[in-house]
């Protein structure tokens, strides 16, 4: 009896092709801190949140955008990418860009 050969399982290119840009950038933020599955659990909490307000109001659906996380906290996020910076061995200075 021949043996059959091992299914792929190698990973898709996104957790889902259909979800809009809050959605995915909101797994792909969550999946490396807390793991694929815990951001898959997350992002589909998200998605019932999200469905349960359209149905009740009555609304349409407006996504925030795809930087939407990066437009909420933008002080933490440029102390974030400062430390990551300095992690891989750059030292930072930051000033700011005044437009004329």
């Amino acid at each position: 009896m021949p043996i059959s050969p091992k299914p792929d399982l190698s990973p898709l290119p996104s957790p889902c092709p259909c979800l809009s840009p809050l959605p995915l950038s909101q797994y792909h933020r969550l999946a490396g801190r807390r793991g694929k599955k815990r951001a898959l659990v997350a992002v589909a909490h998200t998605l019932l949140v999200i469905i349960y307000h359209i149905i009740k109001y009555r609304v349409d659906y407006q996504d925030l955008g795809p930087d939407y996380f990066l437009r909420l906290e933008p002080e933490r996020q440029k102390r974030y990418l400062v430390k990551r910076l300095e992690q891989l061995g750059y030292e930072v200075q930051l000033a700011e860009i005044h437009a004329a």
